[in-house]
């Protein structure tokens, strides 16, 4: 597949370009929509499978060697969920793995994983998923945090600019009551 700055139909030699790269920016055919979806959800499904099988034996088995290796799963799987889900923002499965993994963690990003969830949103808005997934976040948060305020505020501010696009977003406007609690 091929890259291009400028979108066209097809290029110089008679190729078509697939993605294109403007004021950082990535546009993908939608020609390649659906087999990027395939390979991301079936090398997304494999590696889900691994986790979970070596899940139960790192368990059992506690060693440095064991750890390193299930520590490569796990971040394959959430690598491989944020490639899914911005391919198809509504795949449940790819959304509990993250959940999953990052409630097993000790140290996590949760700021990461705000922001991955708001690029999800940023295309899009009305996917309860990503909007469940920030509340389970937030709540995570809420136990850890000291800077609570902040990314309370930020959310508030990002609910806004969505809700502002669409004012019939209820699932925004859920997430907002849902905020006020805090």
């Amino acid at each position: 597949m091929r890259m291009s700055s400028e979108p066209s139909v097809a290029n110089q030699e008679g190729r078509y370009t697939f993605f294109w790269n403007r004021d950082h920016k990535l546009g993908i055919s939608t020609a390649c929509l659906l087999p990027l979806y395939k390979a991301a959800k079936c090398k997304f499904m494999e590696a889900l499978l691994i986790y979970k099988m070596n899940s139960n034996f790192s368990l059992k088995n506690d060693n440095r060697a064991n750890s390193l290796l299930f520590s490569e799963i796990e971040n394959e799987v959430i690598k491989l969920s944020k490639c899914l889900l911005l391919l198809s923002s509504d795949f449940g499965t790819a959304w509990n793995a993250r959940k999953l993994i990052i409630s097993k963690r000790e140290e996590f990003s949760f700021s990461d994983e705000l922001r991955m969830s708001s690029l999800v949103l940023s295309f899009a808005p009305k996917s309860e998923n990503a909007w469940s997934y920030r509340r389970w976040i937030i709540k995570r948060i809420i136990g850890r945090c000291a800077i609570l305020k902040k990314i309370l505020k930020e959310e508030s501010k990002l609910v806004e600019k969505i809700a502002e696009k669409s004012k019939m977003n209820y699932r925004a406007w859920y997430h907002r009551c849902w905020l006020i609690s805090y």
